[in-house]
């Protein structure tokens, strides 16, 4: 009997939609509603545009992410990671070069999501459209999950800012997999009156989730310009992801009562 497809592999009925996307709803036996229509799929059509009419400058780019990211420690050997991290990275990779990265064209550096956007970019529905612009605006944020509806969505609180109103998420497979109190890294859009997560998913170890919060706010602490700020706290989210499944596992850091780290220099 053969093995399911991982997530992110391409689904075996050959619709060429990813295994998550298409028949992963029936073989969990969840009853989600329909598949996601062509909305959800907007940037599965930006990413297939640019490997076709900019394969070249978005390889390259691509690549210089994943250096950037993957080797500026020391990783474990690529045949130590797991299928689901390597599906993940995909997905999570690509949408930041879209959202957040630049590409060059024609000798220039472009904003990858301002050249999608173009004159020039494929063509997308209004709702499509209103999706990717979202991707330029809205920022990759931590949140933790503070409410759980299997196969429908989840509550998420900003977990850099106290102050912030929880938010009700649309998400059908990830509230299936996630844990109540996981925190993760997400980029949260808005249309039609509902929020839904963009697609890239950025999820932690409970045992590390403090020192990634003080990493993230550190980031966010380092610049006054938002735009800075926005592009710092990415960048480090990113960075803490990948460390979690590159590197060796790390103990936890254990606070006294007071909430100093134990074996701090006092």
């Amino acid at each position: 009997m053969s093995s399911k497809p991982g997530r992110n592999e391409p689904c075996p009925c050959g619709s060429g939609m990813k295994y998550k996307h298409c028949h992963l709803r029936d073989d969990a036996g969840v009853d989600t509603g329909p598949p996601p229509d062509a909305l959800q799929r907007a940037v599965e059509r930006a990413i297939a545009w640019l490997t076709g009419y900019r394969r070249k400058a978005f390889v390259a780019a691509l690549d210089e992410l994943i250096d950037e990211f993957m080797f500026d420690s020391t990783p474990l050997p690529a045949h130590d990671l797991s299928d689901d991290f390597a599906g993940q990275v995909q997905v999570n990779f690509t949408e930041w070069l879209l959202a957040e990265g630049s590409i060059q064209v024609k000798g220039s550096e472009q904003r990858t999501v301002d050249h999608v956007l173009g004159p020039d970019g494929p063509a997308f529905s209004p709702e499509q459209r209103l999706w990717i612009e979202q991707l330029r605006t809205q920022a990759l944020r931590l949140y933790t999950v503070t409410g759980m509806r299997r196969g429908s969505g989840l509550t998420l609180r900003d977990a850099l800012d106290s102050a912030a109103a929880p938010l009700d998420v649309d998400e059908d497979l990830g509230s299936l997999s996630i844990e109540d109190g996981t925190l993760i890294g997400a980029r949260v859009l808005r249309l039609a009156g509902r929020n839904e997560l963009s697609g890239a998913m950025y999820a932690y170890a409970a045992l590390h989730a403090a020192e990634v919060i003080d990493a993230v706010r550190a980031a966010e602490q380092f610049s006054a310009e938002p735009g800075n700020r926005r592009m710092l706290v990415g960048r480090e989210i990113m960075r803490q992801w990948v460390r979690e499944w590159t590197q060796p596992r790390r103990l936890p850091r254990i606070e006294d009562a007071g909430g100093n780290p134990l074996g701090a220099a006092r």
